[in-house]
């Protein structure tokens, strides 16, 4: 039963991949005229699958575009880290494998390959990533 229940969403992930990959390839064979627009030298299977994929890529983006409509701007003022010299308008990171010395808490800190510090001030750069993906989907809903 279980198998089944999942089966069509299993089969229409791999249909939507499967389509996306067979344009990506569609997009490399296809000779750079019918790329800018003139079909006549493409094939017919080539211009039904980029058009399938170009559709489910533009609906997919329009969701995710309407869907960041309503959400207020967050700028670096909403979070202020304590470490920072700066003023409260100027965006501050701290490395990530970067740590206080233990034998000198106040000096200047080490670094400690592979090992993420979990004291890190990361809200500047979540506010980035979260700009970066919200204006992205936006220019390419105008697109």
């Amino acid at each position: 039963m279980f198998a089944r229940t999942l089966a069509k969403p299993v089969k229409s992930v791999l249909a939507q991949g499967l389509a996306f990959a067979a344009a990506l390839f569609a997009w490399f064979v296809l000779p750079i005229p019918a790329r800018a627009g003139d079909l006549s030298q493409a094939h017919t299977w080539q211009d039904s699958i980029v058009a399938e994929v170009h559709s489910l890529g533009r609906a997919r983006v329009l969701a995710l575009a309407d869907s960041f409509r309503t959400l207020k701007p967050v700028t670096v003022t909403a979070a202020v880290c304590p470490r920072s010299a700066g003023g409260p308008h100027d965006f501050y990171s701290e490395g990530d494998y970067w740590w206080p010395d233990p034998n000198n808490p106040e000096g200047p800190y080490i670094r400690r390959d592979g090992l993420s510090n979990p004291n890190n001030f990361n809200e500047h750069r979540r506010f980035l990533v979260r700009f970066s993906r919200i204006e992205g989907a936006l220019a390419a809903a105008q697109a």
